[in-house]
């Protein structure tokens, strides 16, 4: 018997079946060992070294692994063919040894190999036990020193994050770069002056009473750029374009080439799954990982496609070979190139170690297989094949016919242009439909048969008003695709770095687009201001270019760690030195950019009218001040600023005044957001907690002042005639009676509740507790 160690249970089936009964498949389920989330795993001061412990659960399974080695004299460590699944085979292969080392029980016979394949098929599996290696240090250098850079900046980061800056919870090497690019982006949308312009659009018949789309191009003669028409000269156009006979100038015609795309790499397949098919990175490689790892197809366990975590679009020959006799057979050789495209990678610092993600077997097309995927994994595999397809086909024809109509006295000009594929190739298999084409040709047509001097009737003239648009926020996907492009992080890094981003809670995800929370932009500024070069792009890129040294052997991780680590400890040791008042004081300074991104875009201050509002660090974050203070006390978040609009509305500190003449605020608290009613008069307070549940958005002035009349008798309990109160809390709306409350769902009104309804709630809830209190006891 041999054992072959994959990382997931999904990957042993498959396995089982293609090596037969001679052998044994165990899962790890991961990595058996990493670096505990503490101080004191990673030395600098004895070489750097790296105090793993066992992940939980894996203690058991490096036993049991161990106990089979003794009956074994063959182990194949068959886990994922990059850095962490090498890093994962060495972790395998020291705790089992060590743990046959504890019991007494270390067999010298016992030989481990490594083998790795790109495609879970039934040769490749083979072809890989026919030829194993020993496991590849260099790699699992690189993972380490990775993960030691990881380590050593968010654990020496969070505690000076934790003593300068009030909320920011931690920082992290690559996903603080992410949150970078997430930011500028944010600013500049902020600094962005939307300008108007305007266009004329010119609907005409032709001699055949067909209608052609055409847009003004020259106007007296000159050429027309953007910004050149106003509202006003638009509607005179409008107005004296009517009185004018237009007449075909000159017809164009050109032929281009469009080549089809690559195959997918991890950033492209993201990007396309994103658009295509609305799928989050997260799903993208969720619904990928089975389809690598195997899917019953009638009688048998198929690996579908490649390995996906991959930065190259390189094909095998193996693979080019099948594509290109496929096409051969299945589209005709008017589809086939003369020679195979050969794509290369011009992302930065890309591995090519790795295929493209493509098909196993072309030949399996989804058609054929569709009954055996789900209709996510369907969907996700048509657009795997059809990319790879499509990769190896000739070059599509397009064609652009453009018409300039010209006016009686030469002064203006209109152009019509159209384009359509003549020559789908690559585009049959690409798109499911031909409806958009067909009605590109068929405009196309009605082009080709106008001729020059040709009269055209004027059908309507309109002139239309555009805005210039900001930069759009980052998606999962093209946020994926910017840092491919820079050269940072990894194909198996995305996803972390996009969960980290959301799971700290710097930045949101709104319509599928990032927008950075307060707490990421305070975090920004602190690093822009205090670590800039080390949270550079160039920075991040050039340290993934070390981390390839280290792959290839040029390097040892110790040298990479140590240049690194000296300096920056030393800025460490430099910021923790500041004190708090100096670091809040630069930090103010620089958070004006991002509050007040205009130049001049202070708004005065809604309490005295005075246009001198300050940025000020308080104990629970950056706050705006009033510049005559104490004079005029008025105070806000700057989270609250960026998120509305700083006067006079239900979400700014001052609300409003009641009918009493009491001053109602929102406020923010250690615990969270509440209002606050406050009588003057009588100098007295009372505060009531906003759910954290509750949509700030939602606090109208009805619903403050309700809120404020807690707690509130909703009557009479039916069976003790005790009244039943209704509450609030930052936990959500809740009824009490007795010593039992009840919650109340959001989805409910809470001042609407009838007492046979809320007397109902508080039994349900009486009856769970008891019941849980009676499964304690028997569990005694």
């Amino acid at each position: 018997m041999k054992l072959v160690i994959v990382e997931s249970k999904a990957k042993v089936k498959t396995l089982e079946k293609y090596l037969g009964k001679e052998f044994n498949v165990i899962a790890s389920m991961g990595h058996v060992k990493a670096l505990p989330s503490k101080q004191g795993s990673v030395l600098p001061e004895k070489d750097f070294q790296m105090i793993y412990e066992y992940v939980k659960g894996a203690s058991s399974i490096v036993g049991d692994i161990a106990k089979k080695s003794l009956k074994t004299t063959k182990i194949y460590l068959a886990t994922d063919p990059d850095r962490e699944g090498e890093a994962i085979a060495w972790h395998i292969y020291n705790s089992v040894t060590q743990y046959l080392k504890n019991n007494s029980e270390i067999s010298t016979d016992t030989k481990f190999s490594r083998i790795a394949f790109n495609e879970i098929t039934r040769d490749k599996v083979k072809e890989a036990i026919l030829n194993p290696r020993d496991i590849d240090m260099n790699l699992v250098q690189a993972q380490q020193a990775r993960l030691a850079l990881d380590y050593l900046v968010g654990f020496t980061l969070s505690p000076l994050l934790w003593k300068k800056l009030p909320k920011c919870k931690s920082a992290g090497r690559v996903q603080s770069v992410a949150l970078r690019l997430i930011c500028e982006r944010e600013f500049e949308r902020a600094k962005f002056d939307t300008q108007e312009y305007w266009s004329v659009l010119l609907n005409f018949l032709t001699k055949d009473n067909k209608e052609i789309k055409a847009k003004l191009t020259h106007k007296d003669g000159k050429k027309l750029d953007k910004f050149d028409i106003s509202e006003q000269e638009a509607k005179e156009l409008e107005v004296k374009l009517r009185e004018k006979y237009f007449k075909i100038l000159r017809i164009q015609k050109k032929k281009s080439n469009k080549n089809p795309p690559p195959p997918f790499n991890t950033a492209s397949l993201q990007q396309e799954a994103a658009t295509k098919l609305g799928f989050t990175v997260k799903k993208t490689m969720q619904i990928a990982q089975k389809l690598y790892e195997g899917i019953q197809v009638e009688d048998d366990i198929v690996g579908l496609i490649t390995y996906m975590r991959t930065d190259a679009v390189v094909l095998s020959n193996e693979a080019l070979t099948q594509i290109r006799d496929f096409i051969n057979t299945s589209f005709g050789s008017n589809f086939v190139p003369t020679k195979s495209r050969i794509y290369s990678t011009k992302t930065k610092n890309a591995q090519e170690a790795h295929e493209a993600v493509r098909p196993t077997n072309v030949n399996l097309t989804p058609e054929k297989i569709k009954d055996s995927l789900s209709d996510e994994q369907r969907a996700l595999y048509e657009l795997i094949w059809k990319r790879s397809v499509a990769s190896q086909m000739k070059s599509s024809v397009i064609e652009t016919i453009s018409a300039e109509a010209t006016c009686d006295d030469g002064s203006h000009i209109a152009q019509a242009t159209e384009s359509y594929i003549s020559s789908s190739n690559c585009y049959s298999i690409i798109y499911n439909s031909y409806d958009e084409y067909d009605d590109k040709i068929e405009k196309a047509s009605i082009m080709y048969s106008l001729q020059e001097g040709e009269s055209l009737t004027t059908q309507s003239i309109t002139p239309k008003q555009h805005f210039t648009e900001p930069p759009a926020r980052y998606s999962e996907a093209s946020l994926v695709k910017k840092l491919e492009e820079l050269g940072i992080g990894r194909p198996s890094t995305y996803v972390n770095i996009i969960s980290v981003l959301q799971n700290r809670e710097y930045a949101n995800l709104d319509k599928k687009r990032f927008i950075p929370n307060f707490t990421g932009s305070i975090l920004i500024t602190f690093l822009e201001n205090f670590f800039d070069e080390y949270f550079q792009y160039n920075f991040t890129a050039k340290l993934e270019e070390e981390l390839d040294e280290v792959a290839k052997g040029k390097t040892c991780k110790e040298k990479l760690l140590n240049k690194f680590w000296k300096k920056f400890n030393e800025k460490i040791k430099t910021i923790e030195d500041k004190s708090y008042q100096e670091v809040s004081d630069l930090m103010a300074k620089a958070l004006e950019k991002i509050v007040f991104p205009k130049e001049d875009s202070k708004k005065p201050c809604p309490k005295c009218g005075e246009k001198n509002i300050e940025i000020k660090i308080g104990k629970f974050g950056p706050f705006l001040t009033c510049a005559q203070y104490p004079q005029c006390q008025f105070s806000k978040s700057v989270a609250d600023y960026l998120s509305n609009d700083i006067e006079g509305n239900t979400q700014n500190d001052l609300v409003f005044e009641d009918s009493n003449k009491k001053e109602i605020s929102i406020k923010h608290g250690k615990y969270g957001m509440y209002i606050q009613q406050e009588d003057k008069e009588n100098k007295s307070i009372k505060r009531i907690s906003i759910p954290s549940g509750l949509d700030k958005n939602s606090l109208s002035k009805d619903l403050i002042l309700k809120m404020l009349d807690l707690p509130k008798v909703i009557g009479q309990h039916t069976e003790t005639g005790e009244n039943v109160y209704l509450k609030v809390s930052k936990f959500g709306f809740y009824i009490e009676h007795q010593s039992i409350t009840a919650n109340i769902k959001y989805k409910q009104d809470p001042f609407n509740i009838a007492i046979d309804e809320a007397v109902k709630l508080l039994t349900q809830t009486q009856k769970l507790k008891n019941k849980k209190a009676t499964t304690k006891r028997i569990k005694k």
